[in-house]
C-alpha cells in the first residue's frame, strides 16, 4: 500500500526522468520476485515503448497523430506506475490479507467495506466479460478483438450494455455477501491469515522515503 501511495505521489507530482525510470524498474523487479515475471516484463516493455515513442516518433508525425501519441506516451506513462502498483497489490495480496492489514491500520468501516467489495468486484467483472465474449463467439459475433474496433456500435450494444447491467447486480451481490459474512460487525474480528512488518517492508519503506526526499531536493 505504501508503494501504491508512492506511485500516486509520482502521478500527482508528475515526476519524470531518472526517478520515474528507477520506480518502474523496481516495480518490474517486484513482479519478478513474486513469480509474476511475465507481467513485470510486459509492463517494462510498455514503458520502454512509451519512452521511445516520446523521444523519436512524436516529432516525426503530423499534428493529429502526434496528439494521440502524446496522450499514450506521456499522459498514460504518468499513470503506468499506479497501474503497476495496483496490479501488484491485486495479484500478490489475498482479500483476507488485505482485510486484516486494513483492520490493523484501524481503517474505518466506511472505507474498509467499499475497498473489500471493490477488490472482489474487479475479478467478478473480468469473469462476466469473458462469459459475454464466449456467448458472442458462440453466436458468431466478435470472433476476434479486431472486430470490436471495426464495429464500435455493435460492441457497445452487445458487450458494454450487458456488462453495465451485470455490474450493478454483481456489486449488490458482493455487498450482501460481505455483510452476511459479518464484515461490518463491531466486535473484534478473527482471521486465519498471518501478516507482519518484516525486513522487506522496512527496506521498501526506507527506499520510498529516500525517493520522496530526493524528489524534494532535486
Amino acid at each position: 500500500m505504501v508503494i501504491l501511495l508512492w506511485c500516486n505521489y509520482i502521478l500527482l507530482s508528475q515526476v519524470q526522468g531518472m526517478l520515474e525510470v528507477i520506480t518502474v524498474f523496481l516495480l518490474a523487479l517486484l513482479f519478478i520476485l513474486a513469480d509474476k515475471g511475465k507481467t513485470g516484463v510486459t509492463y517494462l516493455l510498455i514503458f520502454l515503448g512509451m519512452i521511445l515513442v516520446d523521444k523519436y516518433v512524436i516529432d516525426q508525425v503530423s499534428d493529429g497523430v502526434s496528439m494521440v501519441l502524446i496522450f499514450f506516451a506521456v499522459s498514460l506513462r504518468l499513470m503506468l506506475p499506479c497501474i503497476m502498483a495496483g496490479t501488484y497489490l491485486m495479484q500478490t495480496t489475498t482479500v483476507g490479507e488485505l482485510t486484516l492489514g486494513l483492520r490493523k491500520l484501524r481503517t474505518p468501516e466506511s472505507i474498509l467495506i467499499p475497498v473489500i467489495v471493490m477488490v472482489r468486484f474487479l475479478p467478478a467483472i473480468k469473469q462476466d466479460y469473458q462469459h459475454i465474449r464466449d456467448a458472442m463467439k458462440f453466436r458468431g459475433i466478435f470472433l476476434s478483438k479486431g472486430d470490436m474496433v471495426k464495429q464500435p456500435v455493435r460492441f457497445f450494444e452487445y458487450i458494454i450494455i450487458p456488462m453495465m447491467m451485470s455490474a450493478g447486480n454483481t456489486a449488490q451481490d458482493l455487498t450482501i455477501a460481505s455483510l452476511a459474512k459479518g464484515i461490518s460487525r463491531k466486535n473484534k474480528h478473527t482471521s486465519i491469515e498471518r501478516i507482519g512488518f518484516n525486513i522487506q517492508d522496512i527496506f521498501c519503506l526506507t527506499l520510498i522515503i529516500g525517493f520522496v526526499y530526493l524528489h524534494q531536493v532535486l
